[in-house]
């Protein structure tokens, strides 16, 4: 019997070239969801590579924007069989997915049209054709023993048709990390600020698309399609630190992060989603001056950043994204991956996985490299396979 194995190593460019592949949904969107270089994020895997988990820890006492929050409960059931004593724990869990580390989709900024329809998405989709209302009655056998059985009797729910998060694809791209804080504090010392120790920027300060492309033409970097940008500011770690302050920027709207400037940009470029360690993405409170045109041509000052990406660009915000500890081991840029529970919700808690080294490999040496190592790990595990088969 013959076997024959046939391998293709991908040589990069110094820039990532996009692909594209399938994408969750028609439009325009679609165009940026999953398009990478799949060969370029080679780079990434070298002997100094680490993993980060950019989602933050999260229970009930956790501060949220508004009224969210997360409340669970643990259900222990006692089995006797045979004289054998067996506990098994079950979850009850009631919370806004909107909290945390979270991915905002698309259906989580709307507005009303001239006819008097509420609509989402680049596409302008009708309420009615993305969410649909139905009515439980929690006396029913299947959610007797839930949390819902404390509710009225019966009661409404709302559930997704389309836009959920549901449909997105895992996604596995390039992130672009931005120190701000170091940046920026050469620039100007003033923006810059101390917490227990910690740097971060103050609180309210803007990340203009000047700053950024500084910051991008200082690191011989730029942006392409199917890019994902976060930018630390420092805050994620407060959260951490002191709660209460943490907490307080919630209750005063104060945050740093991209302005509307930044993030149309990085929208022209036609990235998939736009992040930051702040519990808002964008910069808190908006400045005045910029506005964000909704699909009526009417100008609003309300989360312009929100109204860009979600409603005109239909690219997702991502969240709370933790990128403390990859800053501080020097990342610039690594691979995220982030495969989306599949859930029909507007917005959905997550934890992505950075995949980063501080010495990323120079990209045709890189791919060579590591494509040589896949290569001989993947022929040890066949023959490995076909052996145990004799």
């Amino acid at each position: 019997m013959l076997f024959f194995l046939f391998f293709v190593l991908l040589a990069s460019s110094e820039s990532p070239k996009p692909v594209e592949v399938r994408a969750a949904y028609k439009g325009k969107q679609a165009e940026n969801v999953g398009a990478v270089d799949f060969a370029y994020l080679a780079r990434f895997l070298n002997k100094d590579t680490k993993t980060y988990r950019l989602g933050v820890d999260m229970d009930h006492t956790v501060a949220a924007y508004g009224a969210r929050q997360y409340l669970s409960r643990v259900n222990v059931d006692r089995y006797n069989t045979s004289g054998i004593k067996v506990l098994f724990q079950e979850d009850e869990v009631m919370y806004n997915p909107g909290i945390g580390s979270q991915i905002d989709g698309i259906a989580h900024f709307g507005f009303v049209g001239e006819d008097g329809v509420e609509k989402f998405g680049p596409q302008q989709i009708p309420f009615d054709d993305v969410f649909e209302q139905a009515q439980v009655d929690n006396k029913q056998k299947e959610v007797d023993l839930a949390m819902f059985k404390y509710l009225p009797h019966p009661f409404n729910i709302t559930f997704m048709k389309k836009l959920s998060n549901r449909d997105l694809p895992a996604m596995v791209t390039r992130a672009i990390i931005p120190d701000m804080v170091t940046f920026m504090e050469k620039k100007d010392a003033t923006l810059v600020t101390e917490t227990y120790g910690h740097k971060h920027l103050k609180f309210g300060v803007a990340i203009s698309s000047v700053d950024f492309q500084e910051w991008l033409t200082e690191n011989k970097m730029e942006v392409v399609k199917g890019d994902i940008v976060i930018f630390y500011t420092g805050l994620a770690k407060i959260a951490e630190l002191s709660p209460n302050t943490f907490k307080q920027t919630i209750l005063d709207d104060k945050a740093a992060g991209p302005d509307l400037s930044t993030c149309k940009m990085l929208t022209d470029k036609g990235v998939v989603a736009i992040g930051a360690d702040t519990w808002g993405m964008e910069v808190r409170p908006s400045p005045i001056e910029q506005k964000a045109e909704l699909p009526d041509g009417t100008m609003s000052n309300v989360w312009p950043c929100h109204i860009n990406n979600l409603l005109t660009a239909g690219v997702y915000n991502l969240e709370m994204m933790d990128v403390t500890a990859a800053v501080a081991d020097g990342v610039k840029e690594g691979m995220f991956v982030l495969g989306v529970p599949r859930f029909g919700t507007v917005e959905t808690i997550i934890n992505p996985i950075l995949i980063a080294s501080s010495k990323p490999t120079p990209p045709q040496a890189g791919c060579k490299e590591v494509g040589n190592s896949v290569v001989a790990l993947t022929i040890f595990a066949m023959l490995g396979s076909l052996l145990a088969l004799l």
